[in-house]
């Protein structure tokens, strides 16, 4: 004769400490994607101006180019 041994559940309880966390955890890092997406773009677009359009914003091509080639999460 076998027992069979049964487990609980790992999936969180709705509601629990564990799922709550485990929601910030996924929102925290999906805003900071987001936001790295986002820095990407304007970096690309700062990149794509010209020289008129930089002085306008009062940046030289070297600090936008500077700024361009930064790593996205920075």
């Amino acid at each position: 004769m076998s027992a069979q041994l049964s487990y609980p559940s790992l999936k969180p309880v709705k509601g629990s400490v564990a799922a709550t966390a485990g929601r910030r955890l996924w929102t925290g890092i999906g805003s900071m994607l987001r936001a790295a997406c986002e820095r990407n773009r304007s970096r690309r677009m700062l990149a794509e101006l010209d020289d008129r359009l930089l002085r306008d914003v009062g940046l030289t091509r070297d600090e936008a180019v500077a700024e361009f080639r930064k790593s996205f999460w920075a």
